[in-house]
């Protein structure tokens, strides 16, 4: 098992910027181990388009526990790993939710999923990304038996589920340009004390300006208050984004400079015409059970612009409740 939980950590790692896919995972991993329970953590990144397929698996665990979980995901159709694989905003159960997503499919992968999940050892996930672009999955197994809906035995399970925003976010960023002050995806170079050195679009208006010193600032005394305060507690202004448009990102410049970036980072969510792009955002988190809270901590959002952007979003497709908003989207055997 490894040392105190340290959140900030983990979400300094997924930004951090690191070609190499396996180098960037490993180091992922590595900062987890505050969260390790008795047998490891592994880290999956997958990806469900025409199959579904693991690009990389590594981790502390067994090879054998790394391989249980493997061979299920390896198992499911695009469709039963879209549901299966639905970003979480906790640490769950993993057997318990891929037993109740295979048991109520159909056909021969179903089966063989069923057979594997049967297989798998006790252990909790946290799920980010998005699975039809890339998904992560970090595993946190267990060599002795739970209840099928017990909590995740680790005081400071809310803090990371906090950091699942973060990974989405680190996802996303991973597939756009080396971050630098000179990227188009870059619309404002700051300094660590939050001034606004140089901003382009929505990010030089005096909204986005204000947003930015303070989301800057508050990543700052999420890193103090990380040696100090509760894990959740350094998290809580950290927000993975900016008004639901910029995530932070700390670098030096070729100078030395030290310099804050702030990156378009928009979620590439529904496809849905008669919804502006803000609506869809928090329509695509809700319609994955997420909480209003969380959906807020995700985008940098008030709570109230949360709910909203969704009742306007659900009243211009004419849904009347999130069941029914499960059920447009096709996703209604997803865990609530």
């Amino acid at each position: 098992m490894g040392g105190r939980p340290d959140p900030i950590r983990i979400v300094d790692a997924a930004y951090r910027w690191e070609p190499d896919e396996r180098a960037w995972l490993e180091g992922l991993i590595d900062t987890c181990s505050g969260y390790d329970i008795g047998a490891g953590v592994v880290g999956y990144l997958v990806r469900s388009d025409t199959e579904t397929h693991v690009t990389t698996m590594l981790g502390t665990a067994s090879d054998a526990d790394k391989r249980a979980f493997h061979d299920v995901l390896s198992g499911f159709s695009p469709a039963l790993a879209r549901q299966a694989l639905a970003p979480t905003e906790f640490v769950g159960n993993a057997a318990y939710r891929l037993s109740r997503i295979a048991r109520h499919s159909t056909g021969d992968l179903a089966r063989a999923a069923r057979g594997s999940i049967d297989r798998m050892p006790t252990l909790w996930a946290l799920i980010s990304g998005d699975v039809s672009s890339r998904a992560l999955v970090l595993c946190f197994p267990r060599h002795t038996p739970s209840a099928p809906k017990e909590a995740f035995p680790h005081v400071e399970s809310r803090a990371l589920g906090l950091v699942g925003a973060h990974l989405g976010a680190a996802l996303r960023l991973r597939a756009l340009a080396v971050p630098s002050a000179e990227d188009p995806d870059t619309e404002a170079v700051l300094s660590p004390s939050g001034k606004v050195l140089h901003a382009t679009g929505a990010a030089a208006t005096a909204r986005g300006r204000e947003s930015l010193t303070h989301s800057v600032l508050a990543s700052q005394r999420a890193r103090r208050a990380s040696r100090t305060a509760s894990p959740t507690e350094a998290l809580r202004e950290w927000t993975a984004l900016v008004q639901g448009h910029w995530t932070i990102l700390e670098t030096i410049e070729r100078d030395g400079k030290r310099l804050v970036l702030a990156r378009r980072n928009r979620m590439k969510s529904l496809d849905l015409l008669a919804l502006s792009a803000d609506e869809r955002d928090v329509l695509w988190l809700a319609a994955h059970g997420h909480s209003y809270k969380f959906i807020a901590y995700e985008l940098g959002l008030p709570i109230g612009t949360v709910t909203g952007r969704l009742r306007r979003a659900m009243r211009k497709l004419r849904i009347g409740s999130r069941v029914e908003l499960l059920q447009r989207l096709g996703l209604g055997a997803a865990e609530k």
